[in-house]
């Protein structure tokens, strides 16, 4: 049996210290034979996508934030890959199903 490494944000993140409450995780690259993957994980105590740096170990680094409410009790995510490459990540909260740029340059920062 393996264990990995406890969730917790990484040294430096604007996050680091406190304590993560990670409802949901996806990979992207899930088409085909991709040559990477990466893992992304919602923070319901953020209200933030975040990606796990190093899954094994349980490192964290946010990037960003949702923008809509979240239910812990209710929260779902899931990262679909086109054919041609493209990610697109679908949490759904409260309801709702909604879509979420997952490239920390291309999406507004709050908080």
């Amino acid at each position: 049996m393996t264990v990995n490494g406890s969730l917790a944000y990484e040294d430096g993140d604007m996050h680091a210290g406190e304590a993560p409450m990670v409802a949901a995780a996806a990979y992207t690259n899930s088409h085909g034979k991709p040559e990477a993957t990466a893992m992304y994980d919602i923070d319901t105590t953020i209200g933030a996508p975040i990606r796990q740096t190093s899954p094994n170990d349980g490192t964290l680094a946010a990037i960003g934030k949702l923008g809509f409410e979240l239910n812990d009790k209710a929260t779902a995510f899931d990262i679909q890959t086109t054919a041609d490459g493209v990610n697109i990540a679908w949490p759904v909260a409260c309801g709702t199903i909604h879509t979420v740029d997952l490239e920390p340059a291309r999406r507004p920062r709050s908080g």
